[in-house]
């Protein structure tokens, strides 16, 4: 809430021109409500979204180094047999 009320006086201070006293603050409940929701609904956008890895996934984040070797052997072995 402290960020949205800096905006509050930010914005009274340049509508005043110098002079932000003359300028009342500007109400910023609606605003406030409306970021709030929005937070709200993306989190849970993103939890029905997210899913834990497989244990595919996580064996493969943990032996990356081998299945690049592994990949890149039968590639030579492949390109041997074509031109041998």
């Amino acid at each position: 809430m402290l960020t949205v009320q800096g905006v509050g006086s930010t914005s009274q201070r340049l509508k005043g021109k110098g002079f932000p006293e003359k300028v009342p603050l500007r109400r910023i409940e609606n605003e406030f409500l409306k970021m709030k929701e929005f937070v709200e609904v993306r989190i849970q956008a993103e939890l029905k979204l997210w899913h834990p890895k497989s244990r595919l996934e996580k064996w493969f984040e943990r032996n990356k180094a081998v299945v690049w070797i592994v990949g890149t052997v039968l590639v030579l072995i492949a390109l041997y047999a074509k031109f041998a």
